[in-house]
């Protein structure tokens, strides 16, 4: 493949075709009496719910709602996916793939310039992923990124990937908006150890400040090197723990965007004719992490009971009102896996493999101390206690929690698979032996054999099939149970105009303006 970012391959296209979930709905009509012309300046307020745990990737390890969508404002990936799966340019104009497909030439764009100043070149692009590829370094993501082996300045506009072997993926790692990896920071950031606090881009808008825990502000980066853009001066996204204060602050004027997954708030907003919504239907899955390492996950017997004492459905309704979807893998409906052996509610079933584990089941969930949180930790008791498995709860603040659970001090813990374009890192990273992102220590050697060998698969069909083995993989042995599918709501108030199709978690803010 040459010339212009097409797909590099059929058998690519043909996955993405079946593989990428994500549908955008609810995007801004045109409204009469409003202005069509986009219109200068003006600040822009998000509102999301966690505080970020930073810009580098070394550090904070993933992003957050709020961080994805602020990195996406500071700075940029190489390319961009349209709808159909298709390479778009951004910090790139092309890519190349050898024969085999395990060399891949990424022309870039010329007279862009980072904030600080210092020219983007392939020089720039190198240092970043050696940076994440470097054994020594603490990436969480690096299992995912594996297959590449070496990335090399040819010139100063051309940069190369090799890859140590042929990778369906890999298309996906350059231009996915929810990932760490894609995001190309400031070689000077990274180098003064500043990145984290203070991230240095290419993009429309410049970094300001952070206040933690409040607020990040940007401003409109006016080197910028696409035409005409921003339209916005500033953008500020808070931070605003309680779904409900978040949905009331929109309605009231205070914030201009916010998501939520409150499910009375989706509905109010859904129904509210001066709001628009956003609704975004991903794969991946709302899960409870199984921590095998410690008795009684170590044992499958107990896995397997409290799988069949879950129920789903139940979780759905009370927690999220129905506004999300029940899953039994997390690959998306597309995947057509057929029977992939999930285990729907049945006490009796439980209770049987109890008493053939025979001794007494009591253990700790962690939980985000969000009304999320609460009401899935409270409906688990309630159906853990009815086949006698003594569940506290541990409501924690998100960062809290996500650190017990990196340290492994915990027996189960609510946690998220989120959407990918390609779901192969995430399954990857989560679950393969040797992942340093395996947070349940789930091990097992069929499945690290189907991880592997959907990773070389170039035969969409017979991938696709893989991919179902594994998700039958993940039923048969549950180091987790999933509490629901991946919808993610957005809602703006009818003057901000401009934001493109959302489809993933990240709404883009960068093209937006202000209809006042």
């Amino acid at each position: 493949m040459s010339g212009s970012c097409r797909r590099p391959s059929s058998f690519l296209s043909t996955i993405l075709g079946r593989l990428a979930l994500v549908i955008a709905i609810g995007l801004l009509p045109s409204v009469p009496g409003h202005a069509d012309t986009p219109r200068v300046g003006g600040t822009l307020i998000a509102g999301f719910e966690w505080s970020p745990r930073g810009f580098d990737p070394l550090t904070a390890q993933f992003l957050t709602h709020g961080s994805s969508a602020v990195i996406d404002l500071v700075e940029e990936r190489l390319f961009d996916l349209d709808a159909d799966g298709d390479l778009v340019p951004v910090l790139a104009l092309s890519a190349e793939a050898s024969d085999d497909g395990t060399v891949w030439t990424i022309r870039l764009r010329d007279g862009v310039r980072f904030h600080d100043g210092i020219p983007f070149n392939a020089a720039a692009v190198a240092h970043h992923w050696a940076r994440l590829l470097d054994p020594d370094n603490p990436y969480a993501g690096q299992t995912a990124d594996l297959p590449i082996r070496s990335v090399e300045a040819v010139d100063d506009l051309t940069v190369q990937f090799t890859l140590r072997q042929r990778w369906a993926a890999f298309p996906r790692i350059l231009a996915e908006v929810d990932t760490f990896a894609a995001y190309l920071p400031s070689p000077s950031a990274i180098d003064a150890e500043t990145h984290n606090r203070h991230p240095i881009g290419t993009g429309p808008f410049r970094f300001v400040e952070w206040r933690t825990d409040d607020r990040i502000v940007v401003e409109r980066n006016p080197d910028y090197w696409g035409e005409g853009l921003p339209y916005l001066d500033r953008i500020e996204v808070r931070f605003i723990p309680d779904g409900h204060s978040r949905f009331a602050s929109l309605r009231a004027g205070d914030v201009d965007v916010i998501w939520t997954d409150r499910g009375t708030d989706v509905e109010a907003g859904q129904t509210d004719p001066s709001l628009v919504t956003f609704q975004v239907e991903g794969n991946g899955a709302e899960v409870i992490l199984f921590n095998t390492r410690r008795s009684p996950f170590d044992d499958a017997r107990v896995r397997q009971a409290l799988a069949y004492a879950w129920n789903q459905g139940a979780g759905i309704r009370g927690v999220y009102r129905n506004t999300i979807a029940m899953v039994e893998h997390p690959l998306g409906p597309a995947a057509a896996c057929g029977d992939v052996g999930y285990r729907h509610h049945d006490p009796d079933a439980a209770r049987r493999l109890l008493a053939d584990y025979g001794e007494p089941v009591s253990v700790e969930y962690l939980h985000t101390a969000t009304a999320r949180g609460l009401e899935t930790g409270a409906i688990l008791r309630t159906l853990f206690a009815e086949i006698g498995v003594d569940v506290t709860l541990v409501p924690l603040q998100p960062p809290q929690m996500v650190r017990s659970v990196i340290s492994g001090q915990y027996d189960m813990s609510g946690w998220r698979m989120p959407h990918r374009t390609d779901m192969d890192g995430v399954l990857f990273t989560l679950f393969h032996s040797e992942s340093r992102r395996n947070r349940s220590g789930y091990a097992s050697a069929d499945m690290d054999a189907l991880l592997e060998a959907q990773r070389l698969e170039t035969d969409p069909e017979t991938r696709r099939g893989l991919l179902c083995d594994i998700a039958r993989q993940l039923n048969r042995d549950q180091p987790i149970l999933y509490r629901g599918g991946q919808t993610y709501y957005f809602f703006a108030a009818p003057d901000v105009r401009g934001i493109p199709p959302v489809i993933s978690r990240t709404i883009r803010l960068g093209e937006a303006w202000l209809d006042r």
